[in-house]
């Protein structure tokens, strides 16, 4: 028997008949919703204008009472005001204080003043807090012909200032009113309602009216309000509009004043306006459920007749899905599943031809793809010998910016060991030249013992020895001898001592420079041997190494340090540091002494230091030529120098990467060209210090 799959359909069209009748209350719903919001809309517009125009009647009956006074004071000009002006001006509540003010030329003075001190008192704020928060600053330049208000608020009392052009001459305000007004009179009148939020603002964006009096009594800026920002977008006096601010939705209305650039808003939370809305859906959502529910129940009988046939269909195409194309589906029903079982089979027949060709096809296919893998592949060495030939140009290139870097920073102190080598060869020919030194001393005694042995034998050398002594009457010349011997003894000592001094000076620096070039062939790599260092030690051995140098070029260096303090850093970095400013201080003396210029003071290097919060600051001043204003961003770029061929341009570069390394900072204090340069290091103190000074303070 054929049964129609139309009749099955049938239980289906129940199911959408269901479906339509939720449509239906979808639809419903949707129509309460836009009549409610239009509904809101419409109390939101009459908030609005009913604001807007309670502000236009406050501001118009406080510009009456303003002309009036103004009037009355023009035709009274007498300094301590008529009566009638005061009492005038006495009896309005709302009037606090009033200016009239003259503009001419751009500027602008006060020609009379009143104030309500009565009620100034009430409100417990007087005429002098007004003035000092800027309410009753007038701008001349910046007056314009038209009336302004604006909130003005002190802590607990509501404020507005309006300014009110009164008369013109030659075509422009020549006099202008300004007025502080008691806004809690205003405020009293300001309702707002359970769902909307109503406000005004004035031409700036700060608020003039708001429930909450807090708001108003902050002057708070109002500009990032959607609505706000909305009106101050569009040139229409009045707008509905619907918006997002904080992520929640809106409507809203804003009305603007025809004077003194106010505008009102009434917003309403969309949510809350179409609360019942909600609740409407969700009735009609518990509706829905009970309904698709029996439905569902209904359909299961249905689905029964229909899930047999299309479980072997399901079956069947697994089958086909699985690459057997010879599957054949065995359904009888006499319907259009019979039907669709049919053709399946016949798409089974013609997927099996279409596989064939297909793999024929990947054949083929695969084949051009590994001729051009090939291709990619050739094409990718000749890319990658090409990288390699770029890389091995870049290395060459840092290679040669480090061998500059490297001769720059090695000859800080090379030229140092010099200097103190020529200060031994120095002490050396005046140790061995002096007429009474030492060496001479040895050798006239000695020859004296070996011509009295020689001569006399040995006890005639003895009675010699105990003969007096020509030098030191009383004494033998033993005596004599010993103690010209002691005193050798002693040179030796203190020359022993100096050489000792000197040669220890020279391996320091010997291993310095080592330890420089290891540092310079690792300076592509972030490593450093840090750690806590005495900064005020450091720089006074500094100092100690080129004293040598500095009195070689008759210049004398002086230090103002702290007792001590101690910094993270790299020592040996921060040495190459302080050495490369003093040897920059040092060319710099001498290139104002070699160029014709005269000091006024002998050459001069001082070295300061003082600590600042949690950094010390380390301030290094010579007298030297000065560095010209354009020059001193430039100097710590590489390759920059102002020594012409003498220098390389690394060295102020190396130093600031040094200072930067520790946490810190090099830079320029100041300079005056030919007179003087101060250069400043600022680096930070070491947690253990930072912690005691704050404890010590």
């Amino acid at each position: 028997m054929f049964v129609s799959i139309r009749i099955k359909i049938l239980a289906v069209l129940s199911v959408l008949l269901v479906t339509a009748i939720f449509a239906y209350l979808l639809l419903a719903d949707r129509i309460f919703r836009e009549d409610k919001q239009l509904l809101v809309f419409d109390t939101n517009r009459a908030n609005a204008e009913r604001i807007a125009n309670d502000l236009e009647i406050s501001l118009h009956r406080v510009l009456d009472k303003t002309e009036m006074l103004s009037k009355l004071i023009l035709n009274d000009r007498s300094v301590g005001g008529s009566a009638l002006v005061r009492d005038f001006f006495n009896r309005d509540a709302e009037l606090l204080l009033y200016q009239l003010i003259h503009v001419q030329d751009s500027k602008s003075k006060v020609l009379r003043e009143l104030e309500d001190t009565g009620h100034l008192a009430a409100l417990k704020i007087t005429s002098a807090q007004i003035k000092a928060s800027g309410a009753l600053d007038f701008n001349a330049a910046e007056a314009k012909d038209q009336v302004s208000l604006e909130n003005v608020s002190l802590p607990g009392a509501v404020l507005y200032v309006v300014r009110v052009p009164i008369e013109v001459k030659e075509g422009k305000h020549r006099l202008f009113a300004q007025i502080i007004i008691d806004g809690h009179i205003w405020l009293d009148n300001f309702q707002n309602q359970a769902l909307s939020l109503n406000f005004a603002i004035s031409r700036s964006g700060r608020l003039l009216a708001h429930p909450r009096a807090e708001l108003v009594l902050a002057r708070t800026d109002m500009s990032r309000n959607g609505l706000v920002k909305i009106a101050a977008t569009h040139n229409v006096n009045e707008q509905q509009v619907e918006f997002e601010q904080d992520h929640v939705a809106y409507l809203g209305v804003y009305q603007k004043a025809s004077i003194a650039g106010i505008t009102a808003f009434s917003m309403m939370a969309k949510n809350a306006a179409l609360s019942a809305s909600l609740l409407l859906l969700e009735k009609t959502i518990v509706l829905s459920v009970i309904v698709v529910t029996v439905v569902l129940l209904i359909s299961l009988w249905f689905a029964g007749s229909l899930s047999r046939p299309l479980r072997a269909l399901v079956r069947a195409s697994g089958e086909i899905a699985k690459g057997r194309f010879d599957t054949r589906i065995e359904v009888y029903s006499r319907d259009e599943i019979g039907e669709l079982a049919v053709a399946f089979d016949r798409m089974a027949r013609d997927l099996k031809s279409s596989r064939v060709q297909l793999e024929d096809y990947s054949r083929s296919l695969e084949a051009k793809v590994q001729e051009r893998t090939q291709e990619l592949e050739s094409k990718n060495v000749a890319i990658r010998e090409q990288q390699d030939v770029l890389v091995r140009t870049t290395r060459l290139a840092a290679v040669g910016e480090i061998a500059g870097q490297a001769a720059h920073e090695v000859l800080n102190p090379l030229t140092g060991m010099i200097a103190r080598l020529e200060g031994m060869s120095g002490r050396l020919r005046q140790f061995y030249g002096a007429r009474d030194g030492g060496v001479d001393m040895l050798k006239i005694i000695a020859r004296g013992w070996s011509t009295d042995i020689e001569s006399k034998g040995v006890q005639g050398w003895l009675d010699t020895l105990t003969g007096p002594s020509r030098v030191y009457p009383g004494k033998m010349l033993a005596e004599e001898d010993l103690a010209n011997l002691a005193r050798v003894s002693v040179q030796f000592d203190n020359f022993g001592a100096v050489l000792l001094d000197d040669m220890k000076l020279l391996l320091d620096e010997a291993f310095r420079i080592s330890r420089i070039v290891d540092g310079m062939r690792g300076l592509s790599r972030i490593t450093s041997n840090r750690g806590r260092v005495d900064v005020i030690e450091l720089v006074r051995d500094c100092v100690r190494t080129t004293e040598d140098l500095l009195r070689k070029n008759r210049i004398t260096i002086e230090t103002e340090l702290v007792g001590c303090a101690f910094a993270d850093l790299d020592r040996d970095e921060m040495r190459q540091v302080l050495a490369n400013l003093i040897k920059n201080g040092m060319d710099a003396i001498v290139e104002r002494v070699v160029g014709g210029t005269r000091l006024q003071e002998p050459g001069k290097i001082i070295v300061k230091s003082h600590v600042l919060g949690s950094q010390i600051h380390l301030l290094l001043w010579d007298n030297g030529m000065g560095i010209p204003l354009p020059d001193r961003q430039k100097i710590f770029e590489a390759h920059f120098t102002t020594k012409g061929s003498e220098g390389t341009g690394f060295g102020l570069s190396i130093c600031r990467r040094f200072v930067r390394a520790a946490g810190g900072e090099l830079s320029v204090h100041d300079s005056e060209p030919g007179k003087f340069t101060e250069f400043e290091v600022i680096l930070p103190l070491s947690e253990e210090d930072h912690e005691k000074n704050i404890t010590e303070a």
